[in-house]
């Protein structure tokens, strides 16, 4: 089975916490050091980077760790690592004197802040219980991310509900690269 990481359970994330580390470093490295290599090919707020299940675990651990403004992330059946988990109750994260805020993962500037957020999960997933997305949901609007997008369906098992969160997705990303006309004229 191919993964990002050793983990003992995906019902609960942060049991044996210690098995996830060694790997998830090397994934988080290699996932920020591919994004800076794509952004020298193609700008940052157009480059959106997501993952189903452990790989948006992953995928957002790598973004807070990263320190990058992204045009977007992108997440199915997600969940939070345990570094984040703390943070399912109210945290204000304060700024420093560089202007940007610190949080456990690293500093988060208000370009970081702004980036949006497609989380999208089945409740009747049988691998990761959608209470751990709703989880990484409420952690990324306590540290600060605001344009989280949340939608929960009741059918689609662990994967990606058909045809409604790919109708979504498409206006999502559509939406974030400006590529919607105006309909306000």
């Amino acid at each position: 089975m191919t993964q990002w990481c050793d983990m003992w359970s995906t019902e609960n994330p942060n049991e044996q916490e210690e098995l996830q580390e060694p790997n998830l470093s090397e994934s988080i490295d290699f996932i920020n050091r591919l994004i800076d290599r794509e952004s020298h090919l193609v700008a940052p707020d157009k480059i959106f980077l997501g993952g189903i299940s452990q790989g948006f675990a992953t995928a957002v651990a790598a973004y807070l760790t990263g320190c990058k403004a992204l045009g977007g992330l992108i997440g199915y059946a997600g969940w939070a690592y345990p570094g984040l988990s703390p943070y399912e109750v109210p945290a204000v994260p304060f700024a420093s004197d560089d202007g940007k805020w610190k949080i456990k993962y690293g500093d988060m500037n208000y370009q970081m802040a702004r980036t949006p957020i497609f989380l999208s999960h089945a409740r009747d997933d049988p691998t990761v219980p959608v209470k751990n997305e709703r989880a990484l949901c409420k952690a990324l609007h306590n540290i600060g991310l605001k344009e989280v997008e949340w939608h929960e369906y009741e059918y689609g098992g662990h994967w990606i509900t058909e045809p409604d969160s790919i109708d979504r997705l498409v206006y999502f990303i559509n939406r974030n690269l400006g590529l919607l006309e105006d309909d306000s004229s």
